[in-house]
């Protein structure tokens, strides 16, 4: 079922630097600007909106961190949306609050919350949105600082790729199935356990019945035989039990050492805080594009400097000292940008060297891991194996007894061949109702293996995936052309990616200048929207930018990424907001609505709605 979420307003108080006031955001058709200083409270909006839908911060702070520190009141935050589902439209209003918590939920207009049982945060997702905070993070509402598709783990990508195309549950599906078809499995060995003594039990009967000629004794000895066949089995069952649970003993000392190992490989992994180091490599990267950009224009100004030439710019003329001089002084600032290139170049190096030894130790956590699935699923199966054969000791019991008290009645000599035709007769009966049993659990299995070799990475999802990835690749492709881009990129079946690029491009993503990696980053989020508009099981009007259009992008890139983005809106009917650092004149043109986030004194900021000619005035003073 698809649904249509428009985010229409968002309100918050004692947030971050924000009062007691209410603060109002409205999510208006159009290219809505959020400028500001740094640390004045323009992400405090992506803040706002990402806990009151999933009741936790976005950037991972504690919940307690989120509360104004001057004011150290509770604050409150309110969403209001609009759901389109099957035809029906319905406004709601979400309202969460610290100390006191608060959650609840109206349909707007109502004044009573709506009842809901369970978990807040389950029903949101499950019911209003049809997307969780990963999709949100990663799609919707999107900062650099959190993983951008090419630098995702393939699982993080996985994911994303599969919540799109509506894939997210299936791995919980086909646990759910194969736990269901080891059940069936048990049921079935245990019924043909129980046939299997619901045979034995008969073979006495059939012998009496059919030799009623032969003498006490024989029938007695052949009770016994069955008996001792039983007995011998119980003995062997026995031997079995205790080898496996040794085995067991031996497999649980084995995964505690190995997840031990893993905990330990886990703990040295995140102290090295490779999130933060990818960080540190894109800002790496960017300088060093900005220092080679720099050196290029500083050589290009040393090569006008030229005596009793006419200089373009103030109209007047070198004498051959002052060029001498000049560029003697242009040399010095070109030498030194040389030289900070050097030595941000020879970081980048030894950052790259430092990443590269994370991603063996993340290799070889995984690796642990996958040891320790390997483990588990061994464990699981001598479990499965013990059960089974404690079951067939019951039985053998069962059988047992029921041979012996056969054999009593023999002993006591009242034996009647009616009266053992009757049993024969229910044993017979029992039988047929046991082998419907199992012609029963045979079509429950068969339904069940189809089902998980359906939901299995080899079916189903192979083909939902093989349908709608070159449709991705595709949007993905158009978006490239449209940023003038001579690269064909596409996402591989197993979540990774290949990169064919013409002559004057690389390859290799690492290779593509900072500018060209955050082109293609855009290029995959815009083409991600347009899926999820196309097949997802949810579309909305939101696209918030959180400075993911500043880092690395030159004024090329940014004035045809401000173009699309106009264009989406205009087509879509969507709401994009941005806050970017790289405002000019020719954008502001462009864009529709303006908030300024301001300082009021040292402790408090406001945000409030401007018009683009106070926008610009405020650009000019900076």
């Amino acid at each position: 079922m698809s649904r249509y979420i428009e985010f229409v307003e968002c309100g918050f108080k004692n947030i971050f630097r924000y009062g007691a006031n209410w603060t109002v955001f409205k999510f208006n058709s159009g290219l809505t600007n959020v400028f500001g200083k740094n640390g004045i409270g323009k992400s405090t909006i992506l803040e706002a909106l990402h806990y009151c839908l999933f009741g936790e911060s976005y950037r991972g702070l504690t919940l307690a961190k989120l509360i104004n520190r001057s004011n150290k009141k509770n604050f409150e935050i309110y969403l209001i949306i609009k759901i389109v589902s099957n035809g029906k439209e319905v406004t709601y209003k979400i309202l969460r609050g610290l100390d006191p918590k608060i959650e609840q939920l109206y349909i707007l207009g109502d004044p009573k919350p709506i009842d809901i049982n369970g978990r807040f945060n389950k029903y949101i997702i499950d019911n209003l949105l049809g997307f969780d905070a990963n999709i949100n993070k990663k799609v919707i509402s999107v900062n650099p600082k959190n993983n951008s598709f090419t630098t995702m783990s393939l699982d993080e990508r996985r994911k994303v790729i599969d919540s799109i195309v509506n894939l997210s549950k299936t791995k919980e599906y086909l646990k759910n199935i194969k736990d269901k078809l080891n059940e069936e499995a048990t049921k079935k060995t245990i019924l043909i356990s129980d046939i299997d003594f619901n045979k034995r039990s008969a073979e006495p009967y059939e012998i009496m019945i059919a030799k009623n000629d032969i003498d006490k004794d024989s029938k007695i000895n052949a009770i016994d035989l069955s008996i001792s066949k039983c007995k011998k089995e119980q003995e062997d069952n026995n031997v079995k039990l205790v080898e496996l649970n040794n085995g067991l003993s031996d497999l649980d000392e084995n995964i505690n050492k190995l997840l031990k190992e893993e905990a330990d490989l886990k703990s040295v992994y995140l102290l090295k805080n490779p999130k933060e180091l990818n960080n540190k490599l894109i800002k790496l990267k960017s300088s060093l594009l900005y220092l080679k950009n720099k050196a290029k224009d500083k050589k290009n100004e040393i090569s006008k400097i030229i005596p009793n030439t006419i200089c373009s710019h103030c109209g007047n003329s070198y004498t051959v000292d002052q060029a001498n001089d000049k560029r003697r002084e242009e040399t010095i600032e070109y030498n030194k940008i040389l030289e900070d290139g050097r030595k941000v170049n020879d970081e980048l190096k030894s950052l790259n060297d430092e990443i590269n030894a994370l991603t063996k130790e993340y290799d070889n956590i995984s690796k642990l891991t996958n040891e320790i699935m390997a483990l588990k699923d061994i464990k699981s199966q001598k479990v499965y194996e013990i059960k089974i054969i404690e079951q067939q000791n019951l039985l053998s019991s069962r059988s047992i007894d029921e041979l012996s008290e056969n054999r009593l009645e023999l002993l006591k000599d009242n034996t009647n061949i009616d009266s053992i035709k009757n049993k024969l007769a229910e044993i017979n009966k029992n039988k047929i109702k046991l082998d419907v049993q199992l012609v029963e659990i045979n079509k429950s299995i068969d339904n069940l293996s189809y089902s998980a070799k359906m939901f299995s990475d080899t079916g189903l999802k192979s083909l939902i995936l093989r349908k709608f990835l070159p449709i991705l690749n595709k949007l993905i492709n158009f978006y490239l052309k449209k940023f003038e881009l001579n690269i064909t990129f596409n996402i591989t079946e197993d979540y990774k990616y290949n990169i064919i690029a013409g002559n004057e491009y690389s390859d290799d993503f690492d290779g593509l200048s900072g500018g060209q990696q955050q082109r293609i980053n855009l290029a995959i989020l815009f083409a991600q929207t347009d899926l999820i508009k196309l097949i997802g099981n949810f579309k909305t009007n939101l696209l918030f930018l959180d400075e993911y259009i500043d880092g690395g992008v030159d004024d090329e890139g940014l004035n045809a990424t401000i173009k699309i983005l106009k264009q989406i809106c205009l087509k879509d009917n969507k709401s994009i907001v941005l806050i970017s650092h790289k405002l000019n004149a020719n954008i502001i043109k462009e864009l529709d609505y303006f908030y300024h986030a301001k300082k009021i004194n040292d402790n408090f900021s406001e945000l409030v709605e401007v018009d683009s000619s106070y926008t610009s005035e405020i650009l000019l003073e900076n």
